[in-house]
């Protein structure tokens, strides 16, 4: 999980998708929000490789 918001805060305009979803140990509501990305690491000419 990335994150936890409180949904209460958001306004409904902004929830694109809602899941349901049944685990074992209960029922859970899964929400989608749209939210604007802000970049906080300054941008460099540097490269990465992830091998998975």
């Amino acid at each position: 999980m990335l994150s936890k918001w409180d949904i209460q805060i958001s306004p409904v305009k902004l929830i694109k998708r809602v899941r349901l979803v049944r685990g074992a140990d209960g029922y859970y509501c899964q929400f989608g929000v749209d939210v604007e990305v802000k970049e906080i690491q300054p941008k460099t000419d540097n490269k990465l490789g992830l091998n998975v």
